[in-house]
This record gives C-alpha cells, sequence and structure tokens, in this order.
C-alpha cells in the first residue's frame, strides 16, 4: 500500500520536489517536499485516467483538479463548492480502474504494465492497417477542425 510506495520510492530517490509558491498574500516562498508515495500513485492513477476517461472528462477534469486544490491549499474546506467539485470528479471515477507495473529508479516512477476493463485505448481500432479503415476518410474531418485556425492565421493571430 502507500506505506510501502513511500519507503521503497523514498528509497530510489521518488517524490523529491523543490518549488516556488505563491502564497495567499501574494508572498514567494520555496518549499521543499518529499512525497513518494504521492508521486507514485499520482503518476499511475493519471496515467489510468488517460486510459479510461474520454479526451473531453480529461480536460474538464484537469481544470477541476487544479481548481479543487486550489481551494484546499487556500483553507477552504468546507466551501460548498468543494463538494461541488468533488460531485464532478467522482462521477469521473466510476470506470478508472485496472493493474499496472512500475519501475522506480533514480527519481523516475516508469510504466512497464497497464491493463483495465475499462480502457478506451484499442490497438485493433487506432491501426491504420486494420480493415476496412480508409485514411483518406479523415481528410474531411481533418478540413473542419481547421476551419477556426484558418481564420485565426488569415488575422494574423
Amino acid at each position: 500500500g502507500e506505506i510501502w510506495f513511500g519507503i521503497v520510492g523514498g528509497e530510489n530517490g521518488v517524490g523529491r520536489i523543490d518549488i516556488l509558491e505563491d502564497g495567499m498574500i501574494g508572498l514567494k516562498s520555496r518549499e521543499l517536499y518529499e512525497a513518494p508515495a504521492a508521486t507514485i500513485l499520482l503518476k499511475v492513477h493519471w496515467d489510468l485516467e488517460q486510459l479510461t476517461l474520454t479526451k473531453e472528462q480529461l480536460q474538464l477534469k484537469r481544470y477541476i483538479d487544479k481548481l479543487w486544490a486550489e481551494i484546499v491549499y487556500h483553507g477552504m474546506w468546507v466551501h460548498p463548492l468543494r463538494k461541488d467539485l468533488e460531485a464532478f470528479i467522482d462521477s469521473t471515477q466510476v470506470h478508472v480502474n485496472g493493474t499496472y507495473r512500475v519501475k522506480l529508479y533514480k527519481g523516475n516512477v516508469e510504466i512497464l504494465e497497464r491493463q483495465s476493463d475499462s480502457s478506451l485505448f484499442s490497438p485493433e481500432m487506432r491501426s491504420v492497417k486494420r480493415a476496412g479503415f480508409d485514411q483518406r476518410d479523415s481528410t474531411g474531418a481533418i478540413r473542419i477542425h481547421t476551419v477556426p485556425y484558418q481564420l485565426l492565421g488569415r488575422l494574423g493571430r
């Protein structure tokens, strides 16, 4: 569990954080943390979310996670917004499950194997060589997605 991650992760230099932070009153401070278990668990969990959540869920979740962290960091634990954010976070975790094998070495966490029954990654569907997939089918979608950027380009932005 987490204690094992903390001991073994720490022995391998995982989770040493040297960061400059902006405090509540605007003063910067240098903070040094050692959080090997959290570093390992967060890396694996983030990868697992990449495997099991949709692109749109991931985009919103990154924003919500950051907002949740700011609220908690600034001592707003009892704020109703925290519970609202957690309701969204909880809803995204319904299908986040899996098994991982990692290697810890010189401060790094390397994912060696990942498996999830809820994985949205399908090598067969992703392969352009799969039967019935014609790369020309992508042309129209690519054109449609570039329309707003063409306008920005014409405006020099």
